[in-house]
């Protein structure tokens, strides 16, 4: 072992093998169609976490399973999906999660509505169109990572095709053969907020930038624990290919 090889001291006498089988060992009862993906979301000027979680700030990162309030983030986005939820009008309850499903809400609508922008079914209720981001959020303190989902509603659905755009045309990676366009999870990305005003209407939006360094755009690879993000990504997609990854309903993560 060299010198500067860092040891972590666990309680009680434990070894670190110790407690990497209990570790595996306990997380055998959970299978993966357990394992929710929880919502990190801006808090805005109304939301209850303002009234209810000390400290909490509008602007701020925050993430509605944990708590865990930040004023900047470093995502790696791994994959992303449209999400359809309807709702009684005013947002007073929960209807229904129509997932990706746009033709099951659009049958539920008149032709004036099924491509407006805040849709309304024939029965008065409203559909909320979202984007997902599926991303790994990355503590930069201890380089610990925890999957997430962004979502990206109303106003916020045009920084999402704007963080799409340059998720697509992020620099190209140089091989042997020629360049090949870089997976989403290649490259990481700088997220802070920014407030809007639009007469007596306040909320907060986020700003989307490559992760730079002297002019260059950091991958994911070159950061610290770099190559175990990656891999997890990996897994990660795969597990969302395959269906095993279960989000949380709209309805569960409202009530928090």
């Amino acid at each position: 072992m060299s010198d500067n090889q860092q040891v972590a001291i666990l309680p009680g006498g434990l070894t670190e093998e110790e407690l990497r089988k209990a570790s595996e060992a306990s997380q055998q009862g959970f299978d993966r169609s357990e394992q929710v993906i929880p919502f990190l979301r801006i808090l805005q000027p109304l939301s209850p976490q303002i009234q209810d979680m000390p400290g909490a700030k509008p602007g701020q990162f925050c993430n509605i399973a944990t708590g865990k309030l930040n004023d900047k983030k470093l995502i790696v986005p791994i994959v992303h999906q449209w999400n359809y939820t309807e709702w009684l009008p005013e947002r007073e309850g929960f209807v229904k999660d129509w997932g990706e499903d746009m033709q099951g809400w659009q049958n539920e609508c008149d032709a004036e509505n099924k491509n407006a922008f805040k849709p309304i079914t024939k029965s008065g209720n409203n559909i909320l169109i979202a984007r997902h981001f599926f991303v790994f959020d990355i503590d930069e303190e201890d380089n610990d990572i925890e999957a997430c989902i962004m979502p990206f509603t109303g106003t916020m659905l045009t920084r999402a095709k704007s963080w799409s755009s340059k998720i697509t045309y992020a620099p190209k990676i140089k091989t042997g053969n020629g360049l090949v366009r870089a997976p989403f999870y290649y490259y990481n990305y700088r997220m802070t907020t920014e407030i809007i005003k639009r007469g007596p209407y306040t909320w907060y939006l986020p700003i989307i930038n490559l992760n730079m360094e002297n002019g260059k755009a950091i991958s994911t690879l070159d950061l610290p624990n770099g190559k175990a993000i990656w891999d997890a990504a990996r897994r990660f997609e795969e597990s969302y290919n395959a269906g095993e990854i279960k989000v949380a309903s709209q309805e569960e993560e409202e009530g928090f």
